[in-house]
Formats: structure tokens, sequence, C-alpha cells
């Protein structure tokens, strides 16, 4: 995401990591090789409408407000359309009330009719006082909170990772940010609460005290009213089913393979062979793996079975799984 700053010189352009405090916890009860904080893109005032957020002091919140009501003023007196001058007008009066245009209370209808226009107080923005600039990390993550974003977590093996989603978005969708086909092929999420796996003391305890649940892709991570967003629910394990046939369980982008599902013909089993064969039974693919899963576990070490470099192809029945280890 991106947060733009204006009236502020104190904080340094480009990436800055977001220390979520939970990542920090979530570090020291699960060893993992790197710890991965999510990231905000700090751009200048003359990017001001292309941010996701915006972060001034309190003392420049005039100058903000009034970048849009001169606009508006400007357009009122070019005689626009019945409709736009009404909502027009509207936005006049808030402006001039000294609030934002972010989350007033615009009527659908009214949103429409000046759709065609972008106006700086139409995107979430954080005021923040002086003293506060001496910790901006703290300050960004604020504007991060504030703009709708959150994090959920995926710890264990290589990387303990904070992943930035909009406040929302379904576990599905926060699959994809991942990898796509994690997303393409879900099944399930295996989550456990953020505030049980710190009381737990790590995720092997919380699993044993019966804290780790199976959520579907309509789940929605800090979703609960109540759970402040410092202690977001966090998706543990996304278990999924790849476009390749494989079931790959991630955590961060460390994968474990939970086995394979014969999901889609021609890169796990010929479609010839579906046709021919009336018994439905189905050879899996031998030799090298595909080029797309090379790649694949190059970007993210997924731990991608055997079965289809190294073993004789055993034969399944589409449909049917072929575990880790198990052979036919």
């Amino acid at each position: 995401m991106k947060i733009a700053l204006f009236g502020i010189s104190e904080i340094k352009l480009g990436k800055h990591n977001l220390k979520d405090p939970r990542l920090d916890q979530a570090d020291k009860l699960i060893e993992a090789d790197k710890k991965t904080y999510a990231q905000a893109d700090v751009i200048g005032e003359d990017q001001l409408l292309d941010a996701d957020a915006i972060l001034a002091l309190n003392e420049n919140k005039a100058d903000l407000i009034l970048k849009d009501l001169e606009f508006v003023e400007t357009r009122l007196g070019r005689d626009p359309q019945p409709a736009e001058r009404t909502a027009l007008e509207k936005i006049k009066s808030l402006l001039e009330s000294e609030r934002f245009l972010f989350n007033s209370g615009l009527a659908p209808e009214e949103i429409q009719a000046v759709a065609a226009h972008s106006f700086y107080t139409n995107k979430p923005v954080a005021l923040a006082a002086k003293e506060e600039l001496a910790d901006p990390e703290t300050l960004l993550l604020r504007a991060f909170q504030q703009a709708g974003y959150i994090c959920f977590l995926t710890v264990g093996g290589k990387e303990n990772r904070a992943w930035p989603i909009r406040r929302g978005l379904t576990a599905l969708e926060a699959a994809g940010t991942i990898h796509t086909d994690l997303q393409k092929g879900f099944i399930r999420a295996e989550i456990i609460g953020f505030d049980d796996f710190v009381a737990a003391g790590g995720e092997t305890q919380a699993k044993r005290a019966g804290k780790q649940r199976l959520e579907t892709k309509r789940y929605m991570p800090g979703a609960g009213g109540h759970v402040p967003a410092a202690s977001t629910r966090p998706i543990r394990r996304i278990t999924a089913s790849c476009t390749a046939g494989a079931s790959t369980t991630s955590t961060g982008t460390i994968g474990r393979c939970s086995g394979w599902t014969p999901r889609r013909s021609g890169s796990v089993f010929p479609r010839r062979n579906r046709a021919q064969d009336p018994s439905r039974w189905l050879p899996l693919r031998r030799g090298p793996l595909p080029r797309r899963h090379r790649s694949l576990q190059a970007r993210h070490p997924v731990q991608l079975l055997d079965l289809l470099a190294h073993r004789r192809a055993p034969l399944v029945r589409a449909g049917e799984r072929v575990h880790a280890g198990e052979r036919r």
C-alpha cells in the first residue's frame, strides 16, 4: 500500500517496514530462519491522489481541506449539471465545517455524480502531532490501520511473516496474497487465534488445548467486531489444491504437502487416458518436475512430494487422494 506525506519532511520516502508487535511476539514463540514485516511505500506530497492513505500533521488539516474546497468552488462556477451541483454543494458544506469526505455519509447517488473528480480528503487521513514524528514506525502503522488494512500472520518453517490485506477480505482472497495457486485451489484455512496462540505458548500447545479450528473460504481474518486490530486473528495455515494437482499446505512461504488431489487433466494425468480408460484408473506423470513446479519451488520453497519425480507412477482413481508415503 501507499501512504502519502502531507506537510511532513521528517519521514524518509521509500519502503518502510510496518513493525507489527504481534509478529515480534510470534517470532519469540516459533523459530524461523527470518522475520518479514509488512511494508508500506511512503510517497511525497506530489502523489497524494495516488495514495491509499494520507499522513498529515494536525496543523496542516486546514490546508488539506482547502485544496478540495478550492476545486469545488471552481467547479461550481462552471455551471455543472443539477445532480453534480447538488453533490458539490453538500461537499462544500462538509469541507467548510472542517470535515473530510472519507466516511462523511455521502449518498451513493451523490458519490456517483462526482465520480469523475478526485478529492484529496476522500482518502483515509491520519492526523498526527509533531511529537509523534519521533516514532515514525508507530505513526506509519497507525496510518496503515486507519486506512482499513490489517495483517494476518504465517509462522514456522523458513519465515515468520505478516501479510497485509484490506479489512473485510475473505480467507480465499487472503490466500492469494501468499500465492495465486493457493487461491485457485483453496480448500480450507487452519486458524489459531492470536490471543490463544500467545496464551498457550506456541502452535503445538495451542493445538493440544483445542484452539485450532478449520475455516472455509468465506472466513474473514480479523472479523469479530470487538477484536482490536492489535490482536487480529492470523491465518495459521492454508490448504489448497494447486493447479497441478498437489494439495499443499502453506505456512508463510514454506509449504508442506498433505497429499495429492487429481483435479485437472493434462498436468497430472493425460486427457487421452481419461477417454481411453473406461475404468478411470489414471497414471500420474513420471519423470522430472514440470517447469512451472520448479519455478514455484524457487519462489516459494514448497516441499513437493517426490511422487512425480522419483517414484514409480502410482495408479489413482480420478477424485481420490494419494497421501504422502502411501503406495498403491
